[in-house]
């Protein structure tokens, strides 16, 4: 079923839109964006998160569908934008190394010492050979 929904962009526009109410908001919200041509990345250029919520509440769950909450006919939400906060990977403390990973292999020595079975030199097989 699809329900009126008032909906308060971003921009501080208004727009009443029918949405479905049993769809999750983690598939809701991706397609309510692309549909109304809402930009994905702010003016510096970060990657926006959107998320839903009702007038002075939390954002929806991502698991939610406007019939879990009991939104009806001329519900009002809002839609958010949030830059989306990435951590820095150059600023962050690498993770120490375990010894038997941290130096290169010595020759004869297995790259992964949890596969050392795939470095084993192969067998040949017992084939015998008869002359006729």
């Amino acid at each position: 079923m699809r329900v009126a929904i008032t909906l308060e962009l971003p921009s501080g526009e208004i727009q009443t839109i029918q949405l479905p109410d049993d769809v999750s908001m983690d598939r809701l919200v991706p397609a309510l964006v692309g549909k109304l041509g809402l930009p994905l990345v702010d003016g510096a250029g970060q990657s926006l998160h959107y998320d839903l919520l009702p007038p002075g509440g939390s954002p929806l769950a991502s698991a939610q569908t406007l019939a879990d909450i009991g939104l009806g006919p001329a519900a009002r939400l809002r839609l958010r934008a949030q830059p989306l906060a990435w951590e820095n990977p150059a600023q962050a403390t690498p993770p120490s190394t375990p010894g038997h990973l941290a130096a290169p292999p010595r020759p004869g020595q297995p790259i992964n010492p949890l596969d050392a079975h795939l470095h084993q030199p192969a067998r040949r097989p017992n084939v015998t050979y008869e002359s006729a």
